[in-house]
Order: C-alpha cells, then structure tokens, then sequence
C-alpha cells in the first residue's frame, strides 16, 4: 500500500481507492494492448505466408547473409 500512495501523491490523486482504479485501468489497458500486439503479430505472420513466393525464404537467406539484396528486373 505504500506504493499505491507514492502513486497516488505523484499522480495528485485524492485518495487510494481512486489511485488503485487508475492503475487497475492502466493494467488492463496495458494487457489489451499486448493481446492485440499478439493478435496482430499472428495475423500478420499468416497473411506473409499465404502471399509468399518460393524464392522469398531464399531471399531472406542471403539478404541476412551478404545484405539487402538488389530488386530483380
């Protein structure tokens, strides 16, 4: 509790119970956000693969190895 009121005092709030509403609302947000990172993360990662083309893992081969690798023409 004595975090929750250096908290609370270095955020001006009036009182514990409203200084443990705030960062009960700021966890929640906290953990939305990660979830949608995650969830994002996922879609994105399924969608490259599903508009990959064969030579893609190679290039991401050699561009790790010898660099950016030049456009084909």
């Amino acid at each position: 509790m004595a975090a929750v009121e250096g908290w609370r005092q270095a955020h001006g709030l009036s009182n514990q119970s409203e200084a443990l509403g705030e960062l009960v609302r700021l966890g929640l947000m906290s953990e939305i956000g990660r979830i949608y990172r995650m969830a994002t993360s996922a879609r994105d990662a399924a969608l490259s693969g599903l508009f990959a083309s064969p030579g893609d893992a190679d290039d991401a081969e050699a561009a790790s190895r010898f660099g950016p690798l030049q456009p084909r023409l």
